[in-house]
């Protein structure tokens, strides 16, 4: 395992304030979670895409079940008041 060796004093800077504000344990671990961050984003999974995949897992474990007596305007007219 090598550690993280930063050359360029802004970006040194920049490591340090984001372990500051992420309370990772170290630099090279606040630079871990950004690159994975920007990974993500950049393959197009970003934050919103990874909760709709979450929740469609969620749905997908629930199954199919459809109530055959189910009556959607019965619903929405007793949920508009109707």
């Amino acid at each position: 395992m090598s550690g993280l060796f930063i050359r360029d004093e802004e970006v040194n800077k920049l490591a340090k304030k984001l372990q500051r504000a992420t309370k990772a344990k170290t630099k090279t671990e606040a630079v871990k979670i950004a690159i994975e961050k920007a990974l993500s984003e950049a393959q197009g999974i970003g934050p919103m895409r990874k909760k709709i995949e979450q929740a469609k897992a969620k749905v997908r474990e629930m199954g199919d079940y459809v109530d055959p007596n189910f009556d959607q305007k019965a619903y929405s007219d007793e949920m508009w008041g109707d």
